[in-house]
């Protein structure tokens, strides 16, 4: 494991900007990132990566598998932060579907990737698991596609607007369904949703076409 401190993540600082700054408790506007291996990394690892481009690695693997990392946030509580972490295969090769995107970390002069799904943790602060839900789906589609790239900071301020509670203190409240997908429309994304029923036949088809979506590893 690598530590990447201090690290400026985009994420926390729009959130820190936009609500730590002004809260009466200070709190730092750097986060620190972890990076993981599979493989046994040397000491001299770090020279390589602090060496100017073009220079020999000495020390770096040739075969070098990356796992991904994870943003540590200096808040108080609810410290995970962005988070990107290699898809791993379930028991026995297990074959199931997992929606996730390609991602990239720069690491000194490295550029590593990684295919994972995002995650962030709900800090009961800037957003709660409603919204840090919609910014899991929405960063995959921004990454895979190129559409509208989002922060939790404005995924609650969608949110909030939708409830008409933008004067009130962060974060909005829970959300239900139907204030979801709204959510998602104002952050410029379309929506096409689908109602489960009882009926066999119906069940069947929603079930049908929910895995167009997932088996070209579009995140539902």
């Amino acid at each position: 494991m690598i530590v990447e401190s201090p690290y400026q993540d985009n994420e926390y600082r729009d959130e820190f900007y936009h609500y730590h700054s002004r809260v009466f408790r200070r709190f730092s506007r750097d986060c620190c990132r972890l990076h993981f291996f599979t493989n046994h990394l040397k000491k001299g690892f770090i020279d390589d990566l602090k060496a100017p481009e073009g220079t020999p690695n000495k020390h770096t693997p040739k075969n070098l598998d990356y796992l991904g990392f994870i943003v540590i946030r200096p808040t108080e509580s609810a410290k995970i932060g962005r988070t990107v972490l290699k898809q791993l295969k379930g028991e026995n090769n297990a074959d199931f579907i997992l929606c996730g995107s390609e991602f990239s970390a720069i690491l000194g002069k490295l550029s590593l990737k990684v295919k994972g799904v995002p995650f962030i943790q709900a800090d009961r602060r800037v957003m709660v698991c409603a919204q840090a839900s919609l910014w899991i789906a929405l960063r995959s589609m921004h990454q895979k596609f190129g559409l509208p790239t989002v922060t939790p900071y404005k995924t609650s301020k969608s949110a909030m607007r939708l409830r008409g509670d933008e004067g009130q203190k962060m974060p909005s409240e829970c959300l239900s369904i139907g204030q979801m997908v709204k959510s998602i429309t104002i952050l410029a994304y379309s929506t096409i949703r689908y109602r489960m029923t009882n009926k066999q036949n119906n069940s069947e088809m929603e079930e049908k076409k929910m895995q167009t979506y997932l088996k070209n590893e579009f995140v539902k």
